[in-house]
């Protein structure tokens, strides 16, 4: 799966909030967790979304701004505390802080169940069973292999950071315990250093984890000067960066550049600027090992839609499987082409929009097992091909950072015919309500399942 880098200067896609008067602070009791994390309750016959609330509790709240059909709910203090509620390891954890974490604040177990919930929750809506659901596989805090923090200008300092939740306020971040050390430690030093561009005003900086060294992506407003060139490569040799690059109005610029590469599947493969990545290497581990475990039984040659730069194709195609890799970006795909070349392996290329032309008819009648892992918007135009195919795959895997399209998607295969098998979330997002999930989707009857919980371990 890819992701495209947002250009420079377009909008952040995040909504304004719509201003309302404070009410007084009320009473109310938390009856469940929203897909954002917040706690639910019920102001009337609207729903009351109040951050740092979870379920059970009695809090007081102060009603304020509009969200959807209800209100955003002030947490003024909580009355009567959930058994499950345990102190947040970061300090900046607390409505009105950071927004990058909504559960800090909620026992490791606890949210484990909640994503079990999501997920079901999801199915149901699309009239799917939720006992499909499995028990989550969870990546531990402190994994993170990619961030993209805000960065703003005050006087002759920056605050780098993360946005408090549903605000563009932008929340000092000097440590945090959600990101792998190797991104950690450049918080400090990347303040540092854009305090010193003059053309930094205001803009995103993007970290993603990489060998030798991290990728750096740094929004500028202006191509840097030749001062601000050397700074910039003194900068990356001195944290033993991978890549720095900058992103100007006359685009993507690498100042430093040591050829990042990653491994997937056991499989070096070389990251073009501003990739997508899984949102850790244990993740991705996971991903790839799994599909390998459930295509197992299948003979006969795979596709891989929504390669990206070979997440699922490499751990495949290392296994010894023949994959056919489909991707509509052309930098990762010629990434993926390159790295499978390089390890001989039996992988063929596809650049191809599957939005506009999914797989369909003949093209799926020669494979034995097919995998999807598209953005979030999902999938529907493939599961619709894959519905009304003659001759399909025998087992499909679909993989989603989007309970809601997942569940659609899934709804559209099985009224063709198809059965889902189980449905596994996998928590790449600790802290968040984020979930990760791999659906395992069978047409041939008597396929056995692999063993999930050798994953466990």
């Amino acid at each position: 799966m890819s992701r495209r880098p947002r250009p420079r200067g377009a909008a952040a896609g995040s909504p304004k909030r719509r201003v309302a008067t404070e009410s007084a602070a009320i009473d109310v009791i938390i009856d469940s967790l929203g897909a954002r994390g917040d706690g639910l309750a019920r102001l009337g016959d609207a729903p009351l979304y109040v951050a740092g609330a979870l379920p059970g509790e009695r809090v007081s709240v102060r009603p304020g701004a509009r969200r959807g059909d209800g209100r955003v709910g002030r947490l003024e203090a909580v009355l009567e505390a959930s058994a499950d509620r345990v102190a947040p390891p970061c300090p900046l954890a607390h409505p009105g802080g950071c927004g990058g974490c909504t559960l800090q604040h909620l026992a490791p177990a606890a949210v484990q169940t909640e994503k079990r919930r999501l997920v079901a929750t999801a199915l149901t809506r699309a009239g799917l069973d939720p006992a499909l659901v499995a028990a989550p596989l969870a990546v531990p805090p402190g994994r993170r292999q990619r961030a993209s923090l805000s960065g703003k200008r005050i006087g002759k300092g920056v605050v780098l950071g993360f946005q408090a939740a549903a605000s563009h306020d932008v929340i000092a971040v000097g440590h945090c315990p959600a990101l792998h050390p190797d991104l950690d430690r450049l918080l400090g030093p990347l303040a540092e250093l854009l305090a010193g561009l003059t053309t930094f005003r205001a803009g995103g900086v993007r970290l993603q984890r990489a060998n030798p060294g991290p990728e750096v992506l740094i929004d500028l407003a202006a191509p840097p000067d030749l001062k601000a060139r050397q700074e910039l490569a003194a900068f990356a040799e001195t944290q033993r960066l991978g890549r720095l690059a900058v992103n100007s109005p006359e685009g993507l610029e690498p100042v430093a550049d040591h050829a990042p590469w990653i491994e997937l599947g056991g499989v070096p493969v070389g990251l073009p600027p501003g990739s997508f990545l899984q949102p850790s290497a244990e993740g991705a581990a996971l991903l790839g090992g799994l599909a390998v475990a459930a295509l197992a039984p299948l003979d006969g040659r795979l596709a891989d839609l929504f390669a990206g730069l070979g997440t699922l194709t490499l751990p495949l195609a290392a296994a010894g499987r023949a994959v056919h890799a489909v991707e509509a970006e052309a930098a990762p795909l010629k990434a993926l082409a390159g790295a499978a070349g390089r390890a001989g392996l039996a992988v063929t290329t596809e650049a191809r929009d599957l939005f506009r032309r999914p797989l369909a008819g003949a093209e799926l009648a020669g494979l034995a097992g097919l995998v999807f892992d598209p953005p979030r918007a999902g999938a529907l135009a493939q599961a619709e091909a894959l519905a009304e195919a003659a001759r399909r795959p025998l087992r499909l895997l679909a993989v989603s950072c989007n309970p809601a399209t997942l569940a659609r998607d899934l709804a559209r295969l099985v009224d063709g015919g198809h059965r889902v098998r189980t449905v596994l979330p996998i928590d790449q997002f600790p802290w968040t309500a984020h979930v990760e999930a791999m659906a395992i989707v069978d047409q041939a009857p008597g396929l056995p399942l692999p063993d999930l919980e050798r994953f466990r371990n």
